[in-house]
């Protein structure tokens, strides 16, 4: 790749696509059409899943408080007066607003206390009507709530926080040839099934055309990409004529504007959902001629023991 393609005067472009560590995607959402908003709407369910969880609850709570107090506005509005029988209510008891919100909230949640309930099934269509509105309502709202957060809590996204990545890449030589290096981990004994490593390069290139690529995707070839973590692994990409950084120099990568995005993908045992926990490096962020120390000890009765506070060290 040309050298010029990977370096940028412009430090406007110096910002990251992806948050390291995080791997959460930097977009800022004050750009986002009124016609993106609305398709986001079609996908509300996901949009809802994604949401933190104070905007889950207080979601979940305005929601059902609502739906009482509008059944307990409809109960306490209704005629409570059975037709053809003398004086007999069509639910028990229910005399003041109070009532009707209490009725409410019971057959909703299907507590049942005792103190109200429908006293007479043939004369009273509209309140038994309303009653199983409100029951098939709840039973949706019931199903819709504890599904998100089912789904929450179990969302792979929670399993990246035990799959840490080395601070920096490396540009080091083994037997020769020069490679771009980085380590991952799992801080986990039950380790990700049939996990990968993918590396794109994320840089602005101008075609003979004249047309600008402000962030073309460029793959970056991992040697045994398909590796488990069972103990920490260094993952290489080899920087021959077929690698867009071949060529490059020291300086050209400091002065760079192109990001490199780590994508490692596994499955998560215990749920069998596939997991994807991405992360970034800048190109002038490089160690150049430097290798990672060992992290990996064995005590004298041959049990391995893991330092991963050292998955950041390095030795010239």
């Amino acid at each position: 790749m040309n050298e010029a393609l990977l370096s940028e005067e412009d430090d406007s472009h110096l910002s990251r696509i992806v948050k390291p560590h995080s791997g959460r995607i930097l977009v800022d959402s004050n750009f986002q059409l009124k016609a993106t908003r609305l398709r986001l709407l079609h996908d509300s369910y996901t949009s809802f899943v994604d949401s933190p969880w104070w905007v889950l609850l207080l979601s979940y709570g305005i929601v059902y408080v609502s739906l009482w107090l509008l059944f307990a506005l409809i109960f306490h509005n209704l005629d409570n007066v059975a037709e053809g029988e003398d004086g007999r209510e069509c639910i028990a008891n229910l005399h003041t607003f109070l009532d009707a919100y209490l009725f409410s909230f019971q057959t909703q949640q299907t507590i049942g206390y005792g103190n109200y309930y429908p006293e007479s099934n043939g004369n009273c269509k509209v309140q038994i009507f309303m009653i199983a509105v409100q029951t098939l309502i709840g039973l949706v709202a019931d199903a819709i709530m504890l599904g998100s957060i089912l789904s929450k809590i179990q969302r792979p996204q929670n399993r990246s926080s035990t799959i840490i990545f080395s601070e920096n890449m490396i540009i080091t030589k083994r037997n020769g040839v020069r490679y771009l290096a980085f380590r991952v981990a799992d801080m986990r004994n039950h380790v990700l099934c049939y996990s990968q490593v993918v590396c794109h390069l994320y840089s602005p290139r101008i075609t003979e055309e004249g047309e600008i690529l402000e962030t073309e995707a460029i793959n970056l070839h991992i040697e045994a990409s398909k590796k488990p973590l069972f103990i920490p692994q260094i993952f290489l990409h080899k920087i021959d004529k077929s690698s867009p950084l071949y060529g490059v120099s020291q300086y050209t990568m400091s002065i760079s504007c192109a990001e490199i995005v780590v994508f490692f993908e596994g499955v998560v045992p215990s749920t069998g959902r596939n997991a994807q926990i991405r992360n970034s490096y800048l190109l002038k962020d490089i160690v150049w001629e430097q290798i990672f120390s060992p992290m990996i000890f064995w005590s004298s009765d041959g049990q391995c023991h893991i330092d991963y506070k050292k998955i950041n060290d390095m030795t010239p």
